[in-house]
């Protein structure tokens, strides 16, 4: 991605009402938990180091979609109440 990182690819989506509730998972070869935390930060619903078992993904996939959903309904159910 030349001129953007992953962070600053993910704070757009998360910064965009268009785009905010995709879930994002940082896929990359750097195992730091400053770094991890710096992708939670930025907005990343997970954050997978490789290599990885392929057979990983999908349960990596589907607690991503969980989180991100789990992140929109509290804000849905603000919104129908009014407050």
């Amino acid at each position: 991605m030349p001129g953007l990182d992953g962070y600053e690819v993910c704070q757009g989506l998360k910064g965009n009402p268009a785009t905010a509730n995709i879930a994002v998972i940082f896929v990359t070869a750097v195992q730091d938990e400053a770094v991890q935390q710096l992708a939670i930060e930025a907005g990343a619903a997970a954050y997978i180091t490789k290599p990885f078992p392929l057979d990983t993904l999908p349960a990596v996939t589907e607690a991503a979609l969980a989180k991100a959903e789990r992140q929109v309904k509290p804000k849905a159910k603000h919104d129908e109440d009014g407050h």
